[in-house]
């Protein structure tokens, strides 16, 4: 996707996932060690989430809570441990928001060794 953050950068490379309880798994067949990406909120973001990655079951990132007045971060080095499948998970309280819930933007992920 294409999107503006809350701070009025724009992103040309992002998942921007939008639901309560929202995750994306990806194969990544044991060839990589680590994991990075940008971590914003999108300008209409309306509540409160934490960003989980996953290597195989193991939590290997928790985020803080982010919010709409988040600036955005980037994170690196999350390993990965050659896992075989990688979850990136967003939850929120659907009492913390209006509409869909979180609107975050995780951008430029790459996985390397």
């Amino acid at each position: 996707d294409s999107v503006n953050d809350s701070y009025g950068n724009h992103y040309t490379n992002a998942l921007c996932p939008q639901n309560y309880h929202t995750y994306i798994i990806v194969n990544l067949n044991r060839k990589f060690s680590f994991l990075k990406f940008k971590l914003a909120v999108q300008e209409e973001g309306n509540s409160d989430a934490i960003i989980t990655v996953k290597a195989d079951d193991t939590i290997v990132y928790t985020s803080p809570e982010l919010s709409i007045t988040t600036e955005p971060f980037e994170i690196e080095d999350i390993p990965l441990n050659h896992c075989s499948l990688l979850t990136i998970q967003v939850d929120s309280g659907p009492n913390n928001g209006m509409g869909m819930g979180f609107q975050c933007i995780i951008a430029d992920p790459v996985v390397y060794n």
